[in-house]
């Protein structure tokens, strides 16, 4: 199974068991995935999958930053926890050592 068929089969599974945050988050990538294809005009490999969800996961860190510097903590949670859906579909990344 690719991971762009995990991620909507979990979509699916999200949907019935009524996870709202992973519900929102799934769409969100499932849309972002969609938008890259119509824009390339094929369907994407896992490696261009991990670069749309390495993108997408940049945004939440960018937003968290933001949101801590105006002290808006229920807003840097909500990024943290749609990065951590976001990641669980990401490849273990190698450290820098």
């Amino acid at each position: 199974m690719s991971l762009k068929e995990k991620i909507f089969s979990d979509l699916n599974s999200a949907l019935k068991s009524r996870e709202e945050n992973r519900v929102l988050v799934l769409k969100l990538l499932k849309n972002s995935i969609q938008n890259k294809e119509k824009e390339i005009h094929q369907e994407l490999k896992d490696e261009e999958v991990i670069k749309v969800l390495l993108s997408e996961s940049k945004q939440r860190k960018d937003s968290m930053e933001q949101f801590k510097k105006g002290n808006r903590d229920d807003l840097v949670a909500k990024e943290a926890k749609e990065l951590e859906f976001i990641e669980n579909y990401l490849p273990e990344m190698k450290s820098e050592e």
